[in-house]
């Protein structure tokens, strides 16, 4: 059973966060002809996880307000075990990387898709700007990995 509380959400989505950032890290190491392109997604996903102590931080101050009732936990944890997974994948050298830019688009997708905006809810104008970039940076992430999907393919990569 998923922990429900603010502080379960936040932990959560910080952790699947972090685990994005380390597969992304995994894969510039692997790929490192596209490891400058893996490196900036995966330096903005540990900013996203700093955001998110951050609004566990006005969460406790009172200035955030989080409805977990609104989010699909389980799914949040599958993504956590599936980002884990394709880690390892990627740490055995089993992914190519036409599979990480389509694993990694359909996680994108996936994640901002499930990540309502209306889950966190405050007047304080500072961490609704940290809100919008998280949401922002998230579409921009599943635009520049469709992007560069689509150059792969064209060059032959499937």
């Amino acid at each position: 059973m998923p922990d429900t509380s603010a502080f379960g959400v936040l932990d959560l989505l910080c952790m699947i966060e972090e685990s994005i950032s380390r597969l992304y890290l995994a894969y510039g190491d692997r790929f490192t002809e596209y490891a400058g392109f893996w490196h900036e997604l995966a330096e903005d996903e540990r900013k996203h996880a700093l955001y998110l102590v951050n609004l566990l931080d006005a969460y406790e101050r009172g200035t955030l307000q989080v409805q977990a009732h609104r989010l699909n936990l389980p799914e949040y944890e599958h993504i956590l075990h599936t980002v884990s997974d394709a880690l390892q994948l990627t740490e055995h050298g089993v992914m190519s990387h036409l599979q990480a830019l389509r694993f990694a688009g359909h996680l994108e997708r996936t994640y901002s898709e499930q990540f309502p905006e209306q889950v966190f809810t405050t007047d304080d104008p500072e961490l609704q700007r940290t809100l919008t970039v998280l949401a922002d940076d998230t579409r921009r992430h599943r635009d520049w990995l469709e992007l560069n999907l689509a150059r792969e393919r064209a060059a032959g990569g499937g």
